[in-house]
């Protein structure tokens, strides 16, 4: 999550942020979009295999509005782009999707998500065709603005319930009560009576805050498991007993967590 746009835009309005950080639409490279481990779900091979194969039947449509992927990027990246490819900002505004500029980066763009149809995107596009087409932001937008930018991406898989509570505790700290409600709204109404339960106990809900810092811890999270862990008495035995049944969700713990 950028920290810095989270700081200078904590209280702005997402749509009026969107109408001054948007930037433009533009071709870019696959190989100069870059996505934050820390921020975006553990890649999935089975919903990249998913993705290519709907290529391969039905094409991938990359130029394609409802297709876009939203990157930030810094102001003087942009403006370097720009005057390298010899164009303005207004050129942007007056393309249809067949003109879109190709922009080169001489540093990656964060892509905010859609990084599952981007590595489909590399195994079946020609080499002379890996590109995407994206949606530029400033790098300094507002916590509100990223986070719908994120959940209005279509065909990803569904959201697994650790990353859900991973982004519903991310808007909680930056005090985002519109984006906690929306995440917290992707739950069914039994995992939201347990996540009330559950966050009110401060020593548990620490616990977990860290450990889902780990994108690799996400996947095993089971909302719906909560009252167990809070059915034993001795707050720190419960702690170390959730930590240790969150790490060992899966078998090969290394291949789990990113490292």
């Amino acid at each position: 999550m950028n920290n810095d746009g989270q700081r200078a835009g904590l209280h702005d309005d997402p749509e009026i942020d969107r109408l001054h950080k948007f930037l433009g639409t533009v071709k870019v490279n696959l190989d100069d979009i870059y996505f934050d481990p820390s921020d975006t779900r553990v890649i999935d091979p089975a919903n990249v295999d998913r993705l290519y194969g709907i290529f391969e039947k039905e094409g991938c449509q990359h130029e394609a509005p409802k297709h876009r992927i939203p990157v930030t990027i810094s102001a003087s990246q942009f403006e370097l782009a720009l005057n390298t490819a010899g164009i303005v900002r207004n050129d942007l505004n007056n393309s249809s999707s067949a003109e879109l500029p190709l922009l080169q980066f001489e540093r990656h763009v964060r892509g905010l998500h859609g990084q599952h149809r981007i590595l489909a995107g590399k195994r079946h596009l020609a080499p002379r065709k890996q590109w995407w087409t994206v949606d530029l932001y400033l790098n300094d937008i507002c916590h509100g603005l990223e986070e719908i930018l994120i959940e209005e991406y279509a065909n990803e898989k569904p959201y697994s319930e650790g990353h859900i509570y991973y982004r519903l505790r991310c808007a909680s700290s930056a005090a985002d009560t519109d984006s906690e409600l929306r995440w917290t709204a992707r739950l069914s109404s039994n995992s939201q009576m347990r996540l009330k339960s559950f966050l009110n106990v401060a020593d548990l809900r620490n616990a977990l805050d860290l450990v889902m810092r780990m994108p690799g811890q996400r996947p095993a999270l089971r909302i719906s498991m909560f009252h167990r862990i809070q059915a034993i008495k001795c707050n720190e035995v419960r702690g170390l007993l959730f930590i240790a049944q969150m790490v060992s969700a899966k078998s090969n713990f290394r291949n789990y967590v990113d490292i």
